[in-house]
């Protein structure tokens, strides 16, 4: 039976080819002029991966930019600052990014904008008849489940597209291949381990475990794809991903592969920007410590959106470990309850 996760991939050419097609003169104009004044994107849960994309791709055209959730936004500093402020929703519903679009209107800002991927949608009826406040509608016909997938792969074609004039092409299919070699890698290392070295006790945890705990490295310029990644695998309960960049991961945090073998793996996430740096790192892990490069040979953008899209396969093909449908989950009553909280600004909110 094909899952709702399987269905929702199957549709990304389509999308990949859709968002080729369409005008976004609007958003770049507005993304690209005024570059004395830093940008704020904002965006909450899958589509957060999209705002750092973003935010990297402004501070390569030399605009100054950040990127943030909606809650970080509302209660600090940043709503209060001069900026270009960019909401980006896939529905436009999203209740988080409807109050941080209040607490702009709030504060009069003068560059306020959204982009999202359903016409019609909540954000553009609150900007309605607003003197500030902009809406860059997309119509994406194809539809996830659970977990962002198709919109995320159209707001970083999109974001490229506005960012910078280069015909854009993605091999998908390639992407599919690789990301299936990399797990069938990845899991043959970690069940595999030399337990020679290790006390009883750590021998004894490790033949006992699956392995569901996973340590992302990642550059400046993977740093998005990181995000998405710990997204994708904690909304799905695929596995635990703890992020880092790799001079971080220096600072004490390979401790944890000392103390705990055999309980987790290592992603290290390369570009051939980063290649070269990644390898010297790796290279310095004792054999007991599974770990594997998820690289991309194409520069720049091209490489982000191919690791993108293997890292969503990646995703796939872990879960099926579980027998996991992480495109349609069941969600507990506590989980709704959770994020019912969100659903209004407290009374004591000021800005």
């Amino acid at each position: 039976m094909t899952t709702r996760y399987e269905k929702s991939l199957s549709k990304l050419q389509q999308t990949f080819e859709w968002s080729l097609m369409q005008d976004i003169s609007s958003a770049r104009e507005f993304l690209l002029s005024d570059k004395n004044l830093p940008r704020v994107f904002l965006a909450s849960g899958g589509s957060l991966s999209a705002a750092y994309f973003a935010a990297e791709l402004s501070l390569e055209a030399g605009c100054p930019a950040v990127a943030m959730t909606p809650y970080q936004f509302i209660f600090g500093p940043w709503s209060k600052i001069p900026s270009k402020i960019l909401l980006i929703s896939s529905s436009g519903r999203n209740v988080d990014i409807v109050n941080a679009l209040k607490t702009s209107l709030e504060t009069k800002a003068s560059h306020i904008a959204a982009i999202t991927l359903k016409n019609n949608n909540h954000l553009q009826t609150i900007m309605h008849g607003q003197k500030y406040g902009k809406c860059f509608s997309f119509h994406l016909a194809a539809s996830d489940g659970f977990i962002a997938t198709n919109s995320i792969l159209a707001f970083y074609a999109l974001f490229i597209r506005i960012y910078k004039d280069i015909d854009l092409h993605l091999d998908i299919p390639q992407c599919q291949v690789e990301a299936r070699e990399f797990v069938n890698t990845l899991m043959h290392k970690a069940y595999n381990l030399p337990t020679n070295d290790m006390d009883d006790y750590n021998a004894a945890i490790y033949k006992a475990c699956e392995t569901d705990c996973f340590y992302v490295l990642y550059s400046p310029e993977t740093r998005p794809i990181a995000i998405d990644l710990e997204s994708r695998f904690v909304e799905g309960a695929v596995g635990c991903i703890i992020c880092s960049d790799y001079r971080n991961f220096a600072h004490g945090r390979f401790n944890w592969f000392q103390q705990r073998k055999g309980q987790s793996c290592i992603i290290a996430l390369s570009t051939p920007g980063s290649v070269e740096f990644t390898d010297s790192i790796i290279s310095e892990l004792p054999p007991d410590i599974p770990v594997l490069e998820l690289s991309t040979t194409m520069k720049d953008s091209f490489g982000s959106i191919d690791l993108l899209v293997k890292g969503m396969y990646v995703t796939k093909y872990l879960s099926d470990r579980w027998g996991l449908d992480i495109g349609a989950p069941k969600v507990e009553e506590f989980g709704t309850a959770i994020f019912k909280k969100c659903f209004a600004l407290p009374e004591n909110h000021e800005n």
